[in-house]
């Protein structure tokens, strides 16, 4: 796996942000794990919050849930 793009994110479990700024238009999740994994995503492209969150459709992307310590949710992204 040398050189593959990696992104790691990790969260509190509850955050204040309005769900048009993360969720795609379809796109249903809890918000702190939506934004997890998107930025995950977005760290691995290497474009960080350059790119909106509404932008990044998550069927679309290569991410996976990890374990967190409780009261936190976190993601990693890892690019074909």
């Amino acid at each position: 796996m040398s050189g593959t793009p990696v992104g790691v994110d990790v969260e509190v479990e509850v955050i204040d942000v309005l769900p048009e700024l993360v969720l795609a238009p379809g796109e249903t999740a809890d918000l702190a794990r939506a934004w997890t994994r998107k930025e995950a995503v977005l760290k691995a492209r290497g474009t960080g919050l350059t790119t909106p969150m509404v932008d990044v459709v998550l069927a679309h992307e290569c991410w996976e849930d990890i374990e967190a310590p409780e009261g936190y949710v976190a993601a990693v992204s890892l690019l074909p």
